[in-house]
């Protein structure tokens, strides 16, 4: 047998499966059929349930109107309504009126009905004047609330709905209360109540014909109690709770709903509700799904009898289907894996001839064209890696980024220097590094030397992950295809920031030599000074303070501001306000004889200007001393719009050209004959 299989060729061996698969459609129907079976029955069984919890909502809504119309009888009894107004206004015999008054509703109106438990008569107040039950008279009746509503109703209303457990009857009583109104006009004198065995409500609820050996009707009022007795469960008539998908859609939606879920015993059943808002009842007719689709069961067992039959046959044309597929599949798997693990050398040695041997033949001169695109790759892939070790260890910062501007490497340089991680700049665009300082321009123009295939040197200020500014000198080319297409740019970068604060330092000292070897005085070159120092130093806003040896304090001599930075208040402010020693940024300078920084001025407790600050933009600040020698001969102070952190270069440079300074005063003070100034630290004048 296994001779005659080998024989027969692929495709013959695909047209028997395809007749074994034929049978398929035989079990697909027979499933549908029983789907269709049970919808049908499920359809049915929904509108029976359906009808059921109808037909028993309107016999519930019957019972009540006629227990209600048995109190509102009760309560218009000419006897009853002339014996309790006897009893409300008082009088020796009112005690006599009320037993005889227990005596008539006890003989004439509790034995006309079975389920009527007991009969209460109470005033307004609640008080229970007269009952067929003694333990009641004398007491305040608990519902309270519902009796106070009965005695501003109409004669012949009623109020009902109410069930609760009584101790002085020892079971769940339904309450329905009707006013009592005087017989000589329409005043209220008090409300009668009866009590009724909520077996009144079981004997039509609890009918269960047609319902099965599973099947129930209860209700449930709005606190979700069971008000009725359970097929399943004893004693649970406003004990057991019910929170089933049908009283949670009453709840939530006020609807009604049909259909399968568990009930409070967690058992799916199929059920039905229907509710009773005047009373806020739920009804729920329900019947285990088990018993439901019995029915179905025989039906059920034959459809998988014949569908594993058909199944049967499938899998076993399959089985032998893929015997006759299986080896050959396995010769090109094995050859798969070998050729993985890396050995190029490995063919698949076959002699069939069939539609496998043609495969096998395709597979082998696929293998000699990858093994000879490997060893390809690898020697690319060791260039690559070559270069990458080179850019790695570079001590240069390197960024590659896409034809757009995305970056896709940075080297270990770049994040040592700018403090990002490469998971962090990964995607971004190498603007996240921008200060503000570059002009836009100087950008553009850089876009367009690179992307027109140029190189771009250059050297501007950029910002590291911690907010610090840095300068570096850059080096920007583009990376082409064999087409001359751009796909990507890579920036070469050194950082420079240390040659360029000597720079700026050198610069800043050169200016201030400058403008004080063009005056002839320092007052002269305050302006100067201030401008250069603001400009080299990019600070908006300098001033100069002087010390008024008869006022003891510090005065503004002289102020400037950049163009775009009009500080007219502080400006003001400044020279016309004076300062003690030690107050203010002057004064702290004047007093500790050096320099000070603040990091921002508007929430500093010694800066008298900060309201005026804050009003025009300024929060940086720092200040340091003019010296001569050992002496303090004025104060510069410097404002930036942004909060600044202390830079201790720029304050030991401040400090040297406060010194210079210092001296270019004292020298002048020499040619013009004047004295050294005798004071101390704190008493030494500008001019």
């Amino acid at each position: 047998m296994k001779k005659g299989i080998k024989k027969l060729s692929i495709k013959s061996n695909l047209l028997i499966f395809s007749f074994c698969i034929s049978l398929i459609p035989i079990a697909i129907i027979t499933t549908i059929y029983i789907l269709h079976a049970r919808s049908k029955l499920m359809h049915h069984q929904l509108n029976e349930l359906t009808a059921i919890a109808e037909s028993k909502r309107l016999h519930v809504r019957d019972l009540m109107e006629i227990v209600k119309a048995r109190t509102a009888d009760f309560s218009a009894d000419w006897y009853i309504r002339h014996n309790i107004e006897k009893i409300i206004h008082g009088g020796i015999h009112r005690h006599v009126v009320a037993t005889h008054l227990n005596k008539y509703l006890s003989k004439n109106k509790l034995l006309l009905y079975r389920h009527l438990l007991a009969i209460a008569l109470a005033d307004k107040s609640g008080k229970v004047i007269s009952s067929t039950n003694e333990r009641l008279i004398g007491n305040t009746f608990s519902d309270k609330d519902m009796c106070m509503q009965m005695i501003n109703k109409d004669f012949g209303n009623t109020c009902s709905g109410l069930i609760r457990y009584y101790p002085f009857l020892d079971t769940n009583c339904l309450l329905i209360a009707s006013p009592i109104i005087s017989s000589h006009g329409n005043v209220p004198l008090g409300v009668l109540i009866n009590f009724y065995d909520t077996a009144i409500l079981g004997e039509i609820v609890t009918d269960r014909i047609g319902l099965g050996n599973t099947g129930e009707t209860y209700l449930v009022n709005n606190d979700r109690l069971i008000l009725t007795e359970s097929r399943f469960i004893g004693n649970a008539p406003l004990r057991l709770a019910v929170d089933t998908e049908p009283i949670r859609k009453i709840a939530k939606e006020g609807k009604e709903m049909v259909g399968i879920y568990p009930d409070y015993r967690g058992i799916p059943v199929v059920g039905a509700s229907a509710y009773i808002p005047e009373y806020g009842w739920t009804l729920l007719v329900e019947v285990d799904k088990a018993e439901i689709f019995e029915p179905l069961k025989t039906l059920t067992i034959v459809a998988l009898i014949t569908g594993g039959i058909c199944g049967a046959v499938v899998i076993g044309a399959g089985i032998i289907y893929a015997v006759s597929l299986v080896k050959p599949i396995h010769e090109l798997q094995y050859a798969s894996e070998v050729i993985g693990k890396g050995d190029l050398n490995y063919r698949v040695n076959t002699r069939r001839n069939d539609e496998f041997g043609a495969l096998a033949c395709s597979f082998n001169i696929m293998a000699d064209e990858l093994a000879e695109e490997i060893k390809k790759n690898e020697q690319t892939t060791k260039r690559l890696q070559e270069f990458f070790h080179t850019i790695k260890e570079c001590a240069s910062m390197v960024i590659i980024t896409d034809a757009k501007g995305s970056i896709e490497y940075v080297n270990p340089a770049f994040v040592k220097q700018t403090g990002y991680a490469p998971e962090e700049v990964i995607g971004q665009n190498p603007r996240i590094l921008q200060s503000g300082k570059t002009s836009p321009e100087r950008y553009k123009q850089l876009w367009k030397t690179i992307t027109s295939g140029g190189t771009w040197h250059g050297e501007f200020v950029n910002k590291k992950k911690n907010g610090k500014f840095y300068w570096e000198s850059v080096s920007i080319s583009s990376v082409k295809n064999d087409d001359g297409s751009i796909y990507r740019f890579i920036k070469l970068s050194d950082d420079i920031t240390q040659h360029m604060q000597t720079k700026r330092r050198l610069d800043t000292q050169n200016a201030v030599i400058t403008a004080l070897a063009q005056s002839t005085t320092l007052k002269d070159a305050s302006t100067k000074i201030l401008r250069t120092l603001c400009e080299c130093l990019e600070w908006e806003v300098g001033g100069m303070w002087d010390y008024d040896l008869k006022a003891n304090a510090l005065r503004c001599v002289d102020m400037w501001h950049t163009p775009k930075r009009n500080v007219p208040e502080f400006e003001a402010l400044s020279r016309q306000i004076s300062l003690s020693p030690g107050i203010g940024l002057p004064g702290r300078v004047w007093t500790t004889a050096n320099p000070v920084w603040v990091v921002d001025v508007v929430p500093d407790t010694n800066f008298p200007r900060h309201v005026v600050a804050q009003k025009e933009g300024l929060h940086g600040a720092f200040g340091f001393p003019i010296q001569a020698g050992n002496k303090v001969l004025g104060i510069i102070e410097f404002f930036s719009h942004d909060v600044k952190q202390p830079d201790d270069d720029l304050l030991n440079m401040m400090s040297s050209i406060g010194k210079q300074i210092g001296l270019f005063m004292q020298r002048n003070r020499q040619k013009n004959k004047s004295a050294i100034c005798p004071w101390p630290l704190s008493k030494a004048r500008l001019w």
